[in-house]
């Protein structure tokens, strides 16, 4: 299964649009969990499960989005892109432009796009 191909994604999503936008975001968390377990890592399918495994990352915004950031240097780093983590002027240089013009949907769907391609590299 093509898990990026726009027109499948496009084709293959139109009935979860019936889905409340909490419906989509645990479906999206159910799933996630299933992919994790399917691909040998723990189940976390079950919520209370889940929940024990995060209640130390339950956090205010800014730090819980700094384990985000952090979450996805590490998979840089761990993919060999980078040969280490990048110090706090190096970020900055690398993302100086990156907010000009970038609306929420816009993020969102890059969010989107990224997650899906280094999945379907993964999994």
């Amino acid at each position: 299964m093509a898990a990026c191909d726009l027109d499948q994604l496009v084709q293959d999503s139109k009935c979860l649009n019936c889905l409340s936008d909490s419906e989509k975001a645990n479906a999206f968390l159910y799933y996630l969990a299933k992919a994790v377990s399917g691909s040998g890592g723990a189940d976390y399918s079950d919520i209370n499960d889940l929940r024990a495994a995060v209640k130390c990352w339950c956090v205010d915004g800014p730090v819980l989005n700094s384990f985000k950031t952090q979450v996805a240097i590490n998979a840089a780093v761990n993919s060999g892109e980078l040969s280490e983590a990048p110090t706090i002027g190096e970020i900055r240089d690398a993302v100086r432009c990156w907010n000009c013009g970038i609306g929420g949907d816009e993020r969102k769907a890059m969010e989107a796009f990224l997650t899906c391609t280094l999945l379907e590299l993964a999994v």
